[in-house]
């Protein structure tokens, strides 16, 4: 949705229309086609429909919020942050600034081109660079730290995890939290779709699909193709829970799982690490697809375990990684 081609958001459209129709068979299927029983009958339908919505709006949210484009208020605030620096410098000594600017144009030139095509190198390579404002090559352009560049989407995205082609986006820093929902929700709706069908179950549903006699008049398929499509959902969300999960907790993006050396990003306790991501953990907020309300960090520059709390290996090398 927030790609610079026309190609990929026109692709990220009906990606979502296809999705979004994916959920509407679902529960079309479980009303209609394979009516909950009369005995919790309510309780079934108000608790699937609650399951359904914060699937459905999840989904929404992680397809329509900015990943963390340069577009998006972060880096925006973050860009004129590093404008409103050099004006600072040069007024408060102007005429060091003069002098510095006249004598030093084509060094510093030469050094910020040396220095930005070493940074690419480097970026190409892949390594962890805490604190460091590195270069897109691509954009042409400088760029926050754990900031990556998405080919699809032809943007930069804020500590990028990765691109979802099921949501038409990337996963970032402002719609991470709303995938891991997402993720969250998919798989309860689909256990729930699964446990409480009804009028055929869902391993009834199976086994008159298996026992199919085609001589005779052939049984609706559509339990089967719903049971099919809830137990996919249930194993791929359910599974993708957990991995996700499991990388928040540690505070490392899918990209970052592949860097060499040790993460300086990984604060000694999970729960820290979990609230950068998704805020107060004791919020009802929590489990809803709404802003987590984080104070810091911010997107653009993240806390840092010093050196010498970290490995042996990180700590007598002077460096979190290899490039």
């Amino acid at each position: 949705m927030y790609a610079r081609y026309a190609v990929t958001q026109c692709v990220s459209q009906t990606t979502i229309c296809f999705v979004l129709l994916i959920f509407g068979f679902e529960w079309w299927v479980y009303h209609i086609s394979c009516r909950p029983t009369l005995v919790g009958a309510f309780f079934l339908n108000v608790t699937f429909a609650l399951a359904v919505c914060c699937n459905v709006w999840s989904y929404l949210q992680t397809a329509l919020t900015d990943p963390g484009t340069p577009r998006s208020p972060e880096w925006e605030a973050w860009r004129i942050s590093r404008q409103e620096q050099t004006v600072k410098f040069a007024e408060e000594d102007p005429a060091a600034a003069s002098t510095t600017d006249s004598l030093e144009t084509a060094a510093a030139a030469a050094a910020t081109a040396a220095q930005r095509r070493a940074s690419a190198s480097r970026s190409r390579h892949s390594c962890w660079r805490p604190g460091e404002v590195t270069w897109c090559p691509d954009c042409q352009a400088d760029r926050p730290e754990r900031a990556h560049h998405c080919s699809q989407c032809g943007y930069c995205v804020l500590r990028m995890d990765h691109h979802c082609p099921w949501v038409g986006t990337c996963i970032g820093w402002r719609n991470h939290k709303h995938f891991l929902l997402l993720n969250w929700w998919s798989f309860w709706t689909s256990a729930i779709w699964l446990l409480t069908v009804s009028r055929p179950t869902a391993l009834q549903a199976l086994n008159l699909f298996t026992s199919m006699n085609y001589g005779a008049a052939p049984p609706s398929l559509l339990p089967v193709a719903g049971v099919l499509l809830a137990a996919t959902f249930a194993l791929i969300t359910g599974g993708m829970f957990l991995f996700s999960l499991s990388m928040v907790c540690r505070n490392v993006t899918a990209i970052e799982e592949l860097f060499p050396g040790e993460n300086p990003y990984n604060l000694p306790g999970y729960l820290d690490n979990a609230r950068q991501l998704l805020g107060n953990l004791n919020s009802p907020r929590l489990l809803l697809p709404l802003d987590s309300c984080r104070k810091t960090p911010t997107g653009v520059a993240f806390p840092v375990v010093p050196k010498a709390k970290m490995g042996a290996s990180a700590a007598s090398e002077g460096t979190y990684g290899t490039c």
